[in-house]
């Protein structure tokens, strides 16, 4: 199944603490944005055959590719954008926000929508480059013959 969030791709945040009245409270700044996209997933999900569905329910281990697209910095010169505009060239994205962060949010968006949790992700392959029309391509397979 391939679901394509458009925007920007997101990265987990660390959890953050506060102390009021003398105790700590920990709280997720990215409560309402992992909502929109887990919402998102669901209503991707929905469109999909009743057979995908119940294949997904029924596996044990999966496969990810996660391919992020990030938006294109200023400091790509002309040349580098007009490959990218072609799609003669990919330019691989060597900045922030980190592959791992990347991986660990949409994994997370994942539990109890595509798989019971994400320790059934057996493989993983993840990319991240620039383009113009910025979006996470999220690609999950059965892995069969697994226990």
């Amino acid at each position: 199944m391939k679901f394509i969030f458009q925007g920007p791709p997101i990265a987990k945040m660390r959890h953050r603490s506060a102390v009021v009245s003398g105790r700590v409270h920990t709280y997720d700044k990215q409560y309402s944005e992992s909502a929109s996209v887990k919402i998102e997933l669901m209503a991707q999900v929905s469109k999909e055959s009743i057979e995908k569905r119940t294949e997904m329910a029924n596996a044990e281990a999966f496969d990810v590719i996660l391919m992020f697209y990030l938006p294109v910095p200023k400091k790509l010169n002309k040349a580098q954008i007009k490959a990218i505009q072609e799609g003669t060239g990919i330019q691989y994205a060597n900045t922030k926000p980190d592959l791992d962060n990347l991986i660990k949010f949409y994994l997370d968006v994942g539990n109890g929508i595509l798989y019971k949790d994400d320790k059934q992700i057996v493989c993983i392959q993840a990319m991240k480059c620039y383009d113009l029309n910025p979006r996470t391509e999220f690609i999950i397979t059965p892995k069969s013959g697994v226990k």
